[in-house]
């Protein structure tokens, strides 16, 4: 339909050019609505120590992104939350360093994963909604929030 618009009035391509731009960087800039994990995920059956991979997996579904999207190089308003989430927990329940997660996720420098990590503690401190999401994935992980 879009085609046959368009060859039939070739003089507007520019404005359904601009209007097609308009609502992908709309939909590009748009925080996801996490989803409650026990919706999306049964009660833990591990008891043994969290792996990077299954917290990848966990934001992943929670926050309805690929994997591929988390480990991008991309910078959309939607992954950083998400992104940041996944270097704290990965902080906060493995022991792994700060260069061997950025390294796991997508090759990043160990200070692009410490400064998500200050900025999750930060925003904790005075959103109590992130506060909440975070609790209920450690919780998920069978860990407490650190005070």
């Amino acid at each position: 339909m879009l085609s046959a618009l368009c060859l039939a009035h070739p003089e507007k391509i520019p404005a359904l050019l601009a209007k097609k731009i308009r609502a992908l960087e709309k939909a590009q800039s748009e925080k996801p609505t996490p989803i409650p994990l026990e919706v999306i995920l049964p009660k833990r059956q591990y008891d043994g120590p969290t792996r990077i991979a299954e917290i990848v997996s966990v934001v992943c579904q929670k926050y309805q992104i690929s994997r591929n999207e988390l480990v991008s190089t991309r910078r959309y308003k939607r992954l950083c939350q998400p992104r940041h989430l996944t270097y704290y927990l990965c902080r906060e329940l493995t022991t792994t360093s700060f260069p061997m997660i950025g390294r796991l996720l997508g090759g990043r420098d160990h200070t692009t994963i410490l400064h998500g990590c200050n900025k999750i503690d930060a925003r904790m401190a005075s959103n109590e909604e992130l506060r909440k999401e975070v609790s209920e994935l450690l919780e998920y992980f069978n860990a407490e929030i650190p005070a």
